[in-house]
């Protein structure tokens, strides 16, 4: 509940269901979305696969301060650190939440920190009147998420003290796994398929509330070592989700599909 708009399970869903009804196999990417499709489309369970999705190698830590400092100035505006978020502002990623969890600890702790919000806002939520009204104006910024070239997001991950997804509900975050495979401390909500990819490696909160977001902020910014623990968490946890495992799972269902 709260996860999508009222008119969802009128448009997409009805379409997802038809395809996966109609398939020969339904590949998804956690237990979680087994479940759903199991459960909510009618499909039978033998004919669902698991394969995580994956992060390319390429996704990695980068040490090169030049670059980063570079990308801070591109994106902030000055060379400041930076809490991250990337994907769309859509109705579950409950990003009013992050905003005002983000401003508590930018108020009480008077961190230098920015917040970057790297992606669309697909649901045209009011950003400037609510960043004026938390009195973090000056320190939200929101892009379209647009990039040239692939590896021009790599420098935006690896550049964050912290990464924060406070989402309602996911049946997978590609965003989670790259920001951790970049090394960067996540913190999001222990729910569903993002409690399966984050495991012990991130710091999870019960819902996407401030209340609840705000303390964990502040610890994680507030503590150079745990910020330092989180980081090789992120890296060891991403190994579980790379490219070259999603092509192979995806390859041994297509040639089981093939041979009938």
């Amino acid at each position: 509940p709260g996860s999508h708009p009222w008119w969802y399970h009128l448009t997409y869903r009805q379409r997802n269901k038809l395809c996966a009804r109609r398939s020969d196999a339904v590949i998804v990417p956690s237990e979680t979305t087994k479940a759903h499709v199991r459960d909510l489309y009618g499909v039978a369970e033998d004919k669902i696969t698991i394969v995580a999705e994956g992060a390319p190698r390429t996704f990695a830590p980068i040490e090169n301060e030049h670059l980063l400092a570079e990308t801070r100035q591109r994106y902030l505006g000055d060379d400041a650190p930076y809490v991250l978020f990337v994907g769309k502002l859509s109705q579950r990623r409950n990003i009013p939440a992050l905003i005002e969890a983000f401003a508590r600890v930018k108020h009480s702790e008077a961190i230098p920190h920015k917040l970057l919000l790297f992606g669309p806002n697909v649901l045209d939520i009011p950003l400037r009147e609510l960043v004026e009204q938390l009195g973090v104006a000056d320190s939200v910024i929101q892009t379209d998420g647009r990039i040239g070239r692939h590896d021009e997001i790599l420098p935006v991950y690896s550049g964050a003290d912290l990464f924060v997804h406070p989402t309602a509900a996911e049946g997978f975050s590609l965003t989670i796994v790259e920001a951790m495979a970049c090394g960067v401390p996540v913190i999001t909500v222990g729910r569903g398929a993002v409690a399966e990819i984050v495991g012990d490696a991130a710091i999870t909160v019960d819902a996407p509330t401030p209340d609840l977001l705000e303390p964990e902020i502040r610890r994680v910014l507030m503590d150079p070592s745990l910020r330092a623990a989180m980081r090789t968490q992120s890296i060891e946890r991403a190994e579980l989700f790379r490219l070259d495992s999603t092509a192979r799972g995806t390859l041994e269902v297509m040639r089981r599909v093939a041979a009938g």
